[in-house]
């Protein structure tokens, strides 16, 4: 056995790195203040993305060592609306993204990663935080969010469905939506944390809009959360301890989507440690350049008008929805482009590091 690793946080980051850890041989601990996995966003459910890379996203998770062992539902169409709750169906051949549901129950991302970790010799203990400075992976997520998501969770009538909707006035410069799977479902409006003393009314507000569009039951309704840490750093390694996940900011400053970045980056925070590379050159090749583009990417979304966002959706109904959000997130000349112009206008945000 070589030597220990400890990590704080049990989330899918700091159990990424463990799991690849262990399996190289060394004596992984992982260090949770909660009792078990899953407690942030327990019942929600949320999308593993397939477009960031050619590779599909349960080919990319095998090559991490994470058996896809949770429960998932391919996507390759969802509605999403706009301001005035005119329809846009988005298809693909592919899946567009993969719904996975978070928390401690069966099937769950979270209680699957810790099976594996468990399988993998990790050893667990909960209900126990680890300081950083004694520890040498930080995967804590986020004290501070520059975004959340507010919501419920609830059972319901409809089928499998996932509907979001793009107005400002329900949730602004950004989006809501609507889950469903296997009869269970979550309701988000996704607000800047500035907009946060607003967040009941928009729930609301959302929840009616969403009831206009279809009818249906909402029965066992209880509150729902997460949050949004999004940073461009220039390390992610302090005092030798590397950051993973949210704790590092990994996190797409487009629309929040950051499972993969987690996962990814516990695994690139591992294979640091077992083949002696430098961290920072890794995540920076894996997604470095993909992390900055969100920067580009939030200026175009955030600055456009209603009627822009009308024009976004069209485009969208009429292609390959998978091939469109690739285009929307992948580098290219434009997004690099703007940069400059985004770091500046975001300089307040306390998102460079």
């Amino acid at each position: 056995m070589k030597k220990e690793i400890k990590i704080a946080g049990a989330g899918p980051a700091g159990l990424s790195a463990a799991i690849n850890l262990a399996k190289a041989g060394y004596k992984a601990t992982v260090y949770e203040q909660n009792s078990d996995v899953g407690f942030k966003s327990n019942g929600d459910f949320q999308g593993l993305e397939n477009w960031t890379t050619d590779e599909d996203t349960l080919k990319a998770l095998k090559r991490m060592n994470i058996k896809p062992l949770f429960k998932y539902t391919p996507m390759k169409s969802f509605e999403m609306y706009d301001y005035k709750s005119r329809k846009y169906l988005l298809k693909s051949k592919k899946p567009i993204c993969y719904l996975i549901q978070r928390g401690n129950a069966k099937g769950t991302l979270d209680a699957s990663l810790k099976k594996q970790a468990l399988e993998a010799g990790v050893k667990i203990i909960f209900k126990k935080r680890l300081p950083e400075s004694k520890a040498d992976i930080v995967a804590t997520g986020a004290a501070k969010h520059i975004a959340v998501g507010e919501g419920i969770k609830f059972k319901t009538d409809l089928p499998n469905t996932v509907m979001s909707i793009a107005d400002d006035k329900l949730s602004p410069e950004l989006y809501a939506y609507l889950i469903v799977v296997n009869k269970q479902a979550c309701l988000i409006t996704c607000i800047f944390s500035d907009q946060k003393k607003n967040a009941q009314k928009l729930v609301d507000k959302t929840i009616k809009r969403f009831q206009k569009l279809k009818k249906f039951k909402i029965q066992n309704k209880k509150p729902i959360g997460c949050g949004i840490n999004f940073q461009i750093r220039d390390s992610a390694i302090k005092n030798k301890r590397r950051y993973a996940g949210e704790a590092a900011g990994f996190q797409d400053y487009l629309f929040g989507f950051g499972i993969m970045y987690a996962i990814t980056s516990g695994y690139l925070a591992a294979k640091s440690i077992i083949e002696h590379k430098n961290y920072d050159t890794l995540w920076k090749d894996e997604f470095g350049a993909i992390l900055k583009q969100g920067i580009s990417n939030r200026l175009r979304y955030s600055y456009a008008s209603s009627e822009q966002y009308v024009s976004i959706l069209k485009k969208a109904e009429k292609t390959d929805a998978l091939a469109f959000f690739a285009k929307w997130y992948r580098p290219d000349i434009i997004k690099a482009i703007l940069y400059p112009f985004a770091k500046t206008l975001y300089k307040d945000r306390n998102i460079f590091k």
